[in-house]
């Protein structure tokens, strides 16, 4: 294995804990009860038999392997990981949105000490403590630590652009990480880091556990109706018809959407070849995004919708509306094709690092946090807050919703149309992932379960049905138009209501 600069005995990773650590979080049990059947149990047992994750469990004797790591855990069990004692109480917090009187402030402080984190922006200085990390900030995190010497490029096909890609590069090198898919070989660095994944990363970083070969999945069992039975990473919901990306970048569909020359429900019968790292679902047509950075779109195309443009720079996103659809440029620039009507699809020149295509009107998200949405006002879904940092978008049908830095959701636009209500109605706590339906948005909570405001229409059923959720946890959502769809921890895709 390559050098690792701060190689630390694995015996020796935590002398001793503070009595401060809260009292209920923090009793170290003898076995955690979510991790039986999970594919990281070996790193998780033997890092919480060394106490890394006093204070940080999700519930009493839950270690919740699935759900993402936030910033702030990050900070403790890289610390703890590192020293061999917990840090000092702060009297003061570099950071203005740390508390320098949480117990878990001196590891936030100790781990910028040491050079391992910045923060997350500045003027003011923040360190967003409540924010998941996503798989490149994470390569960040542990070469800065580690000192994982720097390494050739591992092959990924989607790293190219990113901020993380020399350290995602030593990373592989040093075989702590293989990336998230194979033929193409990609690394996935905008995904979040779930916490057993991360107990999986530090292990093999401190040498506890080495698995060479792909990162392991989660086979925790799921429920729901499973459509179909596979392993997927991604999931597109629409107005009847449905797509999944698996693990080897192909698309499966399943549903029918309406096509108003012929007047009929279709099936998606030719699905387009070749392999992909996402996929987004219009009201009846589907946009996929290749491996390469080239678009290509499915099904409908009365307004050009499914027709995207010779693009002069590649994407790195895509997002497919009701008839039209935007993808964002490597360079940060928004082109958009389909139906014009209302402006919501003029395409747009900037930093930007998210879109999302609602009916009547688009959003993207700029690289300071800041939202700019264009397209019909119709019902005020375009008044973006004008304070605030956010980190991801959601266009519905007549709203719009944002994660905030913190987690927190804000939402503008109507609140009742045509008998739907609540679409506005965010509710509090924290959020790591958002997606906006017609009437409806869902969002995946920390822990990995979701939670859906507003309402979900059900043709069985009253058009105030509410959203009925399959328990479990999930690492990802989509809200279609009647239907939302979700993967779960077993890679599977449920579908609800």
């Amino acid at each position: 294995m390559p050098r690792i600069g701060r190689w630390v005995s694995a015996v020796a990773i935590i002398a001793a804990l503070l009595a401060t650590v809260p009292a209920a979080a923090g009793a170290q049990p003898d076995g955690l009860s979510d991790v039986e059947s999970s594919a990281h149990k070996p790193a998780i047992d033997a890092l919480n038999e060394l106490g890394m994750f006093e204070g940080t469990l999700c519930a009493e004797d839950t270690f919740c392997p699935s759900g993402p790591i936030d910033r702030s855990t990050m900070a403790v069990w890289l610390i703890r990981a590192l020293e061999d004692e917990e840090p000092l109480a702060l009297e003061e917090s570099r950071f203005d949105d740390v508390d320098a009187a949480v117990w878990w402030a001196p590891h936030v402080e100790r781990i910028a000490e040491l050079g391992v984190t910045v923060g997350c922006r500045t003027e003011p200085l923040h360190y967003c403590p409540d924010r998941s990390v996503t798989r490149g900030q994470m390569a960040t995190f542990l070469v800065r630590a580690f000192d994982v010497a720097p390494a050739d490029p591992a092959g990924f096909t989607d790293t190219a652009g990113s901020v993380h890609e020399s350290n995602i590069n030593a990373l592989a090198a040093a075989r702590i990480t293989a990336g998230c898919r194979t033929e193409p070989l990609q690394y996935c660095p905008e995904r979040s880091v779930t916490r057993g994944q991360m107990a999986t990363f530090l292990a093999r970083a401190l040498g506890i556990l080495e698995v060479p070969g792909e990162e392991p999945q989660p086979p925790s069992a799921g429920s729901g109706e499973v459509q179909p039975r596979d392993a997927y990473i991604d999931v597109a919901a629409g107005a009847g018809h449905y797509c999944a990306l698996r693990t080897d970048g192909t698309v499966e569909c399943w549903g029918s959407y309406y096509d108003h020359v012929t007047g009929q429900y279709l099936e998606h019968a030719e699905l387009p070849e070749g392999t992909f790292s996402s996929v987004s679902a219009g009201y009846n047509h589907m946009c996929g995004l290749r491996t390469d950075g080239t678009a290509t779109c499915w099904g409908a195309n009365t307004h050009g919708q499914a027709r995207p443009p010779f693009a002069r720079v590649g994407f790195s996103a895509i997002d497919a509306g009701n008839h039209h659809s935007c993808g964002l440029g490597v360079n940060g620039s928004i082109t958009c094709w389909g139906a014009n009507g209302d402006g919501q699809a003029v395409s747009q020149v900037g930093r930007f690092i998210a879109v999302d295509a609602g009916i009547w009107h688009t959003c993207g998200l700029r690289r300071n946090g800041s939202i700019y949405c264009w397209g019909s006002n119709s019902f005020g879904q375009i008044d973006a807050p004008l304070q605030g940092s956010f980190t991801a978008i959601a266009a519905g049908a007549l709203h719009t919703c944002a994660l905030r830095t913190y987690g927190t959701v804000t939402c503008w636009g109507t609140n009742n149309s045509g008998g739907y209500v609540g679409q506005t109605d965010a509710p509090g706590g924290i959020f790591t992932a958002i997606s906006a339906g017609g009437w409806y948005t869902c969002g995946i909570r920390p822990d990995g379960t979701i939670e859906c405001w507003g309402y979900l229409r059900d043709a069985a059923e009253d058009a105030t049905t509410r959203t009925r959720i399959p328990a479990g946890t999930y690492t990802d959502v989509s809200a279609g138009w009647n239907v939302a769809c979700a993967i779960n921890d077993r890679s599977e895709v449920v579908c609800f209501p």
